[in-house]
């Protein structure tokens, strides 16, 4: 218990807790302690594995992925982060031509399934970031997989697999995440040995309660 709260006091002291649109307020990221923990054991490491993250809608999937995007970038990974539910596709790989091309597309794309369309594109620029001397890189990819096919899903997450096994280049890390909800992909990708799948659950409710103490204005009783 001792090594966690050293553990976070060091963390939080390096790493910004990122704003989310909650209810049409702007609220602060709040628990998931344990798996932002896991996901700095992956950046000491690397995933072997795409890591595929399921869980039901409102389970709090994005909100991670975002604070781990941030705890990655303030770890020395370029972060390529890709959610065209949020219209967001953003490259911070410290590599210009990458960064231009991503904003291209992000003007190119006039809806969420126009931007869904172009999620090979994070292939592409990762495998470019590496190429041209990107040596941590996390690839992180948010419920992107509902506008595809479930074979397009898996043949993606595959894709990322080759970036791990096959870079165009030597480098150091590479962290590659990628959420999905309960439907048909989960089972399309866990029928290969492309990808390490793992649920999350609901909010704990120590996690809720600190979630709704940070809600401005008058509350009711929490209970």
């Amino acid at each position: 218990m001792r090594a966690l709260r050293e553990w976070l006091k060091n963390r939080d002291a390096r790493v910004k807790k990122v704003k989310l649109d909650f209810a049409g307020l702007k609220v602060e990221f709040c628990d998931r302690e344990r798996a932002l923990k896991q996901v700095e054991e992956l950046a000491e490491k690397g995933t072997w594995h795409p890591l595929v993250v399921f869980g039901p809608e409102g389970c709090g999937k994005t909100a991670w992925l975002k604070q781990s995007a941030e705890l990655l970038k303030g770890l020395g990974f370029g972060v390529i982060y890709f959610n065209p539910m949020r219209r967001e596709f953003l490259a911070e790989v410290g590599v210009k031509s990458v960064e231009e091309r991503v904003l291209e597309v992000l003007r190119r794309a006039s809806s969420a399934h126009a931007l869904a369309g172009f999620m090979g594109y994070v292939i592409d620029f990762a495998r470019e970031a590496i190429r041209l001397g990107r040596g941590k890189l996390a690839i992180v990819v948010d419920d992107a997989f509902q506008y595809v096919g479930d074979r397009e899903a898996a043949f993606f997450v595959k894709g990322m697999l080759e970036v791990i096994e096959h870079p165009p280049e030597g480098y150091e890390k590479v962290v590659a995440i990628a959420t999905t909800g309960e439907g048909t992909s989960r089972w399309e990708i866990g029928g290969h040995e492309w990808a390490t799948i793992r649920p999350m659950w609901n909010m704990s409710k120590r996690g809720f309660e600190g979630l709704y103490e940070g809600l401005p204005g008058p509350r009711s009783d929490f209970e």
